[in-house]
């Protein structure tokens, strides 16, 4: 067996006692808060965070060290809503939280996982691609990975409605605001 698919399917062993004897099959809490990931999800990730290995650490610390309670947030590139999660719990019930994503996939998982303490009133995940070609759209691939996402012509492509940082700007509440870009 080669080495690749070896790991694969250690994986895979590994997940599925994990679902036998977890408490939820897809419920985590990387940096301390509770996240879901869907079990159709690439096995990759839920073994990251079965074995509580690191996610995006240099991202949650700059959250954790900026981010005060209160500041309203843009964040690009929502992607699964771990770091969302996070932002929201930092910033506080009470701030606005405007995320935005440009796979249509992922955009009910982000706003499950950026809403988990039941903001929903003060967080909003968009679907857009932040562009400034003038198109009103941009094609966008899905990977074989949720992080291998990209703006790109090929047939596998679905259409993203565009937006630009001052159109989002013009939906945040009066006042300062932070900006988060976590795209790869």
């Amino acid at each position: 067996m080669k080495k690749n698919n070896l790991q694969k399917f250690k994986r895979f062993l590994f997940l599925r006692v994990w679902d036998l004897v977890a408490s939820s099959k897809t419920t985590f809490k990387p940096h301390g808060i509770p996240i879901t990931i869907p079990t159709h999800l690439d096995t990759s990730l839920r073994y990251s965070f079965a074995r509580n290995q690191p996610y995006e650490d240099a991202e949650a610390k700059m959250v954790m060290k900026n981010l005060l309670y209160g500041t309203n947030v843009i964040e690009l590139g929502g992607c699964l809503g771990v770091i969302s999660a996070l932002i929201r719990d930092k910033i506080g019930p009470n701030a606005f939280h405007l995320i935005v994503e440009a796979n249509p996939a992922l955009i009910k998982i982000c706003s499950d996982n950026a809403n988990t303490s039941g903001n929903s009133k003060n967080t909003k995940v968009v679907l857009a691609a932040v562009d400034y070609s003038l198109s009103k759209h941009v094609n966008f691939a899905q990977g074989d990975h949720v992080h291998q996402g990209r703006i790109y012509k090929e047939p596998k492509s679905v259409q993203t409605p565009t937006v630009t940082l001052s159109k989002l700007t013009h939906k945040m509440p009066k006042g300062p605001f932070a900006l988060v870009c976590d795209i790869e």
